[in-house]
């Protein structure tokens, strides 16, 4: 697997490479101009150099870790109450008929959306963060959730309840199990989604972060803060995206349901 990744490197390089060029001869010819779109090389050194220097009140690895922190926060809430409702949903009827009407609406509603009664309700701050990325990370599981449990073996349910399984251990030793599988396909996609909910209620509900860091570069006309910033949230982002992609791997294959 390694190899093929260090194989494949070079071919990765070269689109950004080609970005890089294309964007300097944009700004150069003057078809873009540098008070808009900072020359890359003057981006990259930005980059860095916010690695030491504060701007916006921190350092750039100051915000990254405030945003990874309400992040891991936001997305854990969300796993915690998507997971067992999703279970629940799929084996109580009356549960499902209640909650499934109520979310199909508000499953549709985008998080940022949601932004203006969070700043209502929990006013500026990690809270109102928080909760944005909650609505983001919420859906993707709870659905997953629900899809894989509601397509377990009959067969299961039914050997457990001959045995007379308690209804917790029901939901922890066979339902949960069996549609872990799915489950994790959608704990991926909730993380991604709740980092680009956390970076949308950091541009208005809080005061640091990557998310404001690039509010602040807007404000005060300095496009390689912007930029820089939103180079900073990609590869976060990405990180966090491999390591849920390594993470799901991992699980199937200790489940056999992959080579």
């Amino acid at each position: 697997m390694n190899r093929r990744v260090l194989r494949a490197l070079p071919l990765g390089v070269v689109p950004f490479l080609a970005l890089f060029v294309l964007w300097d001869l944009a700004v150069v010819t003057g078809w873009a101009p540098e008070s808009h779109i900072p020359r890359p090389w003057k981006v990259i050194s930005t980059f860095f150099e916010q690695l030491v220097v504060p701007f916006a009140g921190n350092t750039l690895l100051v915000d990254a870790a405030t945003s990874l922190g309400r992040w891991a926060g936001g997305f854990a809430i969300g796993a915690v109450i998507a997971i067992p409702l999703g279970l629940v949903m799929a084996w109580v009827r009356p549960v499902d008929y209640v909650v499934s009407p109520v979310f199909e609406v508000l499953r549709f509603i985008p998080p940022l959306a949601w932004v203006p009664f969070a700043i209502l309700w929990f006013g500026i701050g990690a809270p109102a963060s928080a909760f944005v990325i909650v609505t983001g990370v919420l859906p993707p599981i709870l659905i997953n959730t629900y899809f894989g449990a509601r397509a377990v073996p009959r067969a299961f349910i039914d050997a457990a309840r001959t045995l007379a399984t308690p209804a917790h251990r029901m939901f922890l030793e066979v339902l949960m199990p069996a549609a872990l599988p799915v489950i994790v396909g959608g704990i991926r996609l909730g993380a991604g989604l709740g980092w680009m909910s956390l970076i949308g209620s950091e541009l208005i509900a809080v005061r640091s972060g990557l998310g404001y860091k690039i509010v602040i570069g807007m404000q005060t006309f300095r496009p390689e803060y912007v930029i820089s910033g939103m180079v900073a949230i990609g590869l976060i982002g990405f990180a966090i995206d491999v390591t849920t992609r390594r993470l799901e791997h991992r699980m199937l294959l200790r489940l056999g349901q992959t080579a």
